[in-house]
């Protein structure tokens, strides 16, 4: 088991500065939640050689491992624009992780679309069985590149997305049926997971 600190209340902080705090907190690992100089919201991520270099080399400096990354983009999005991006974006951020040496990706099953669009949606589009089908085809995509690459993607159920409670998410992450993806349990999230946590 790996104790690691999620980084995102100092995101103020440079890659390099980052990785020297976090062993000055005492942990020895990073979960690199969303920032605006790597994994960005819903963007590309803004990440080239040079950054992935003097990211690598803090890393290596401060004796600091990356635990995993936690990319966040619409990949359950029913608008197919939407939709591509988030696809493009994963694929990216998947060869990011290979180079950075990060075994574990983190997601959510998401909220579908973008919130500004969805709620003005007057057309029916936006259900959470469209959304389930976009996910759909995701998986359909990225297992086999996750696979490939020997990375693991752990998904959580979230509040206020198309999937909240713990049971349904375990039944799809082993419809999925890869040794590449897993289920998140996150303590917090514990209120809105079901009635009879046991039973789930």
């Amino acid at each position: 088991m790996k104790i690691a600190l999620d980084p995102y209340m100092h995101r103020h902080l440079s890659l390099p500065e980052m990785c020297r705090l976090t062993k000055e907190l005492g942990y020895d690992y990073i979960e690199l939640s969303p920032r605006a100089d790597f994994l960005q919201w819903w963007t590309r991520p803004r990440v080239y050689p040079e950054r992935i270099q003097s990211f690598r080399q803090a890393l290596k400096q401060h004796d600091v491992g990356l635990a995993s990354l936690q990319p966040m983009y619409r990949w359950s999005s029913p608008y197919r624009d939407e939709w591509e991006v988030a696809i493009d974006n994963w694929k990216r951020t998947i060869e990011i992780a290979v180079e950075m040496n990060a075994p574990l990706l983190v997601s959510e099953f998401g909220r579908g679309g973008s919130p500004e669009r969805s709620a003005a949606d007057r057309s029916g589009s936006h259900t959470a069985e469209a959304c389930e089908n976009a996910f759909w085809r995701s998986m359909d995509i990225l297992v086999p590149l996750l696979e490939r690459e020997g990375l693991t993607l752990s998904i959580e159920p979230h509040p206020e997305d198309w999937l909240e409670r713990i049971d349904p998410a375990v039944e799809i992450i082993k419809t999925i049926n890869s040794p590449a993806v897993k289920c998140s349990y996150i303590a917090p999230h514990s209120f809105y997971y079901g009635d009879d946590l046991a039973e789930s």
